[in-house]
């Protein structure tokens, strides 16, 4: 394990740099098309690399539950996809598609086959968003980094809930009181209709912004 850690230290410039990249691009991506106000991209899509204590302890449970060993940086990149990873928080429920869309033709990355996860239409534990994974060049090689798109609405809750319920496995999760788990899909699924009827209200208020102007 202590050759492990010290391949990935070396290796953290490398997906910093993968962060980095994927980050600009898409914040240019948001306000070229004007999905976000230009003043508030930059706390709208941030970027993260995994600490190597945090990529040791995945590591770990990702041996556990796929009951595999990973002996070298290699095993790790091939089986663990987070270790670079970016977030875009979107205004509206809508907006989530396009910036997916968006990620998925521009020509810096390459989206990963079967790495796209929909938890908007089928959520995890209450949690909503999608998740897909792009390998960008860097200086040191191709690197993959995760995208996690999600509303405002989504990422409140999933601040307030990720340390509870989100890295639940869902025998874990189902192992909750029967109560307290409808409490959490409730609360997520009464953020969910906010979500909608934003996108509802926004359309209306559009529509008799244009009346208005005639």
């Amino acid at each position: 394990m202590d050759s492990l850690r010290r391949e990935l230290d070396e290796a953290t410039p490398r997906f910093q740099e993968a962060v980095d990249l994927v980050t600009t691009h898409v914040r240019y991506l948001l306000r070229r098309y004007g999905l976000i106000h230009r003043d508030e991209v930059n706390h709208r899509v941030t970027g993260r690399v995994k600490t190597v204590d945090r990529c040791i302890a995945k590591i770990k449970r990702v041996e556990k539950r796929e009951q595999l060993q990973m002996e070298s940086l290699r095993d790790v990149e091939r089986h663990i996809d987070d270790l670079a990873g970016i977030r875009v928080v979107c205004p509206y429920l809508t907006d989530v598609a396009l910036v997916y869309g968006y990620i998925c033709r521009h020509r810096a990355f390459r989206e990963i086959p079967n790495k796209f996860e929909d938890y908007i239409a089928e959520a995890k534990s209450g949690y909503r968003g999608l998740h897909t994974v792009v390998r960008t060049s860097t200086s040191s090689g191709t690197t993959k980094c995760e995208v996690q798109m999600r509303t405002g609405l989504q990422d409140a809750w999933a601040v307030k809930s990720h340390a509870l319920v989100y890295k639940l496995k869902k025998t874990e999760f189902e192992r909750l009181p029967l109560e307290l788990r409808h409490l959490l899909i409730q609360q997520s699924d009464s953020l969910y209709n906010e979500d909608k009827n934003a996108v509802s209200i926004a359309a209306l208020v559009k529509k008799y912004v244009k009346i208005g102007s005639r």
